[in-house]
């Protein structure tokens, strides 16, 4: 199975009353997959059937993240977080981006936004991990087998595991090495980022069989990371839609 976790930004604003759409959105991640040769939405272990590749809800979307990493492209401001959690309400569930915060701080703005989970990016340890249990999960940076079998030490089912890029944390574009990672997703489950496009997300998901992939500039419009391209996006959901894990 494998389900979809797409990286958002959006340069406009967000109206509380307004509809339910992904490309309005500030925001960082969202989520949606294949089960048995049906579409279905879910995130932490929960699923939704929904009736195609893009279901009741955009492009069958089911989870929302918001970038808060300073000096990210994609980072909003903690009111922006607010609102688009607020808009986004039951309609997904709402994932904030962080690295490097302290484990009171980051309770504290889960409670102030309303998002219900943390992705955490930074080099945050496997004690910090657990205290937020269940409510985070842990982004791993791979470019080894050593790295690999260190993202295997964090607590919780779910694991996110991104190309390892010197000094960044994410979101570079680089793709990564697949093969490093087909062991732990047997094990966890695995949410494969880094470099995936509608031209490549198939092959990704039939290699590593994974629970979810992740995209961010592979969906963006080009030169611009704050904001995301429909076609491209319809293009990846078909992709994942018609891929075999």
């Amino acid at each position: 199975m494998a389900r979809i976790v797409l990286e958002m930004v959006s340069e406009v604003s967000v109206d509380q009353g307004a509809a339910y759409d992904p490309t309005g959105f500030q925001a960082s991640s969202l989520l949606y997959g294949l089960r048995d040769g049906r579409l279905v939405s879910g995130t932490a272990g929960a699923l939704d059937a929904v009736d195609g590749p893009f279901g009741e809800r955009p492009y069958g979307l089911r989870s929302i993240g918001v970038n808060l990493v300073p000096g990210s492209p994609r980072q909003v401001d903690l009111e922006t977080a607010r609102k688009i959690a607020s808009a986004v309400g039951r309609n997904a569930l709402t994932v904030l981006v962080v690295a490097d915060l302290g484990v009171d701080e980051m309770r504290e703005l889960l409670r102030v936004t309303g998002a219900r989970c943390l992705q955490l990016h930074g080099n945050e340890s496997v004690e910090v991990v657990g205290r937020l249990m269940p409510h985070a999960y842990k982004a791993v940076r791979v470019g080894s087998p050593a790295d690999a079998e260190h993202a295997a030490e964090y607590p919780g089912e779910h694991l996110l595991v991104d190309a390892k890029v010197k000094d960044k944390l994410g979101g570079t574009g680089r793709v990564l090495d697949w093969s490093l990672v087909e062991p732990l997703a047997r094990r966890r489950k695995l949410t494969v980022a880094g470099g995936l496009t509608a031209s490549n997300v198939a092959e990704a998901i039939a290699q590593v069989k994974p629970f979810c992939v992740d995209v961010a500039s592979g969906v963006e419009v080009d030169g611009n990371p704050r904001r995301k391209d429909r076609d491209k996006l319809a293009a990846f959901a078909r992709a994942v839609a018609g891929a075999r894990s």
